[in-house]
C-alpha cells in the first residue's frame, strides 16, 4: 500500500485547527489505496494549539505531532 503524508505547519491556530484537521481527513478518507498520515509542527505557539493537537492526536493515530 502507498503512504501519503501530509505536514502542516501550526502557529497559534487554536481558533482553526480542529476544522482544518476534519476537512483533511475528510479528504484523506477519500482517497483510496493508500495509507495517510498528518503531521502537525507546532512552531512554538503561545496559544492552546498544542493542547488541541494532543487531543486531536490521542483520537486519531494517524496524526502525529512535532
Amino acid at each position: 500500500m502507498k503512504s501519503l503524508n501530509i505536514i502542516v505547519p501550526c502557529y497559534n491556530e487554536e481558533e482553526v485547527i480542529v476544522e482544518s484537521y476534519q476537512r483533511i481527513k475528510n479528504v484523506l478518507l477519500k482517497i483510496e489505496n493508500y495509507q495517510s498520515e498528518i503531521i502537525f509542527i507546532n512552531d512554538g505557539s503561545n496559544d492552546n494549539t498544542a493542547n488541541l493537537l494532543n487531543e486531536i492526536a490521542l483520537q486519531d493515530k494517524n496524526v502525529k505531532i512535532i
